[in-house]
């Protein structure tokens, strides 16, 4: 039985070593949804008056579903990118994603750790534990590709029950004070300023400044 709700939601469903990802909107009454018993289901509701641009609620609304491309046994389609299915261990990160995705493990690898003029090292990556739970992470360089006299700050990321504690103030600038101890006379990183999770202000927070940063993309003539 599927209730009444205003709400839009994600169902991930598997079965039989299928996975697929259905868009549910709003309902208005309570319907019945036929699935087999030994199917499992993951669902994740969005805050009331959340959306996704692609699919508003008015094209959703009633049990007007529609189940995304599956692009491989573990990536569905959305917008042109293949994004990995959530599951109970990455849901929390599914949601609080933003931007493209990368298209696999090895290519974040490769986009974080392998730039040139990077200098990652064991001491500037940041672990907050509540117990014996990872509550956030700061990877951080000692040496930027932009400058040679600046530390870089490649990912900062707290989860969401520890958030507005000033756990990602703190671990900039623990990375700042580590920064020094090599000598490096500033701190850098890259966010998007069209980003909704927030970052700016906390960069703000910690003291940082904003520097726009524009990418040209040029073709050759046709000869």
């Amino acid at each position: 039985m599927s209730v009444a709700s205003g709400h839009c939601e994600i169902v991930v469903t598997r079965h039989e070593g299928h996975t697929k990802l259905t868009l549910r909107g709003p309902e208005t009454r309570a319907t019945t949804i036929d699935y087999p018993a030994d199917a499992e289901w993951l669902g994740i509701r969005f805050t009331l008056g959340s959306f996704m641009p692609q699919y508003p609620a008015r094209m959703l609304i009633d049990r007007n579903d529609v189940n995304l491309p599956d692009v491989a046994s573990r990536s569905f389609l959305l917008e042109g990118s293949a994004w990995e299915y959530p599951d109970f261990e990455n849901a929390e990160a599914f949601v609080d994603h933003w931007g493209p995705p990368f298209e696999s493990f090895e290519r974040w690898w490769h986009t974080v750790f392998e730039q040139p003029g990077m200098d990652f090292r064991d001491e500037l990556i940041l672990v907050a534990l509540a117990d014996d739970e990872i509550a956030g992470v700061l990877l951080a360089a000692a040496r930027a590709s932009e400058s040679p006299d600046a530390g870089y700050v490649a990912a900062l990321g707290v989860r969401r029950a520890y958030r507005r504690r000033g756990l990602a103030r703190a671990l900039l600038l623990e990375a700042f004070r580590r920064f020094q101890a090599l000598g490096r006379s500033e701190a850098l990183l890259h966010v998007d300023e069209a980003s909704e999770t927030g970052a700016t202000g906390v960069y703000r927070a910690a003291g940082m400044l904003e520097a726009p940063m524009y990418a040209a993309w040029q073709r050759p003539p046709d000869d």
